[in-house]
């Protein structure tokens, strides 16, 4: 889970003004950081409701 992408690009079909607060696990950081989900590549599960969530399954991971 921690080594895939950030989800990343614009996936809404209007204006792209959707956009939804989330996190995800750099690994080059070794850190969880936000990022604005707007709905793309939703099977990539690097995606994580809160810094905690991120912290717990991918920090420290080797």
């Amino acid at each position: 889970i921690c080594h895939e992408p950030k989800p990343d690009g614009n996936c809404n079909p209007f204006d792209g003004s959707f956009t939804n607060q989330r996190v995800y696990y750099n690994v080059t950081a070794n850190e969880c950081q936000p990022f604005a989900y707007t709905g793309c590549n939703s099977q990539i599960r690097n995606n994580f409701d809160t810094v905690q969530a991120c912290e717990k399954v991918c920090i420290d991971i080797r």
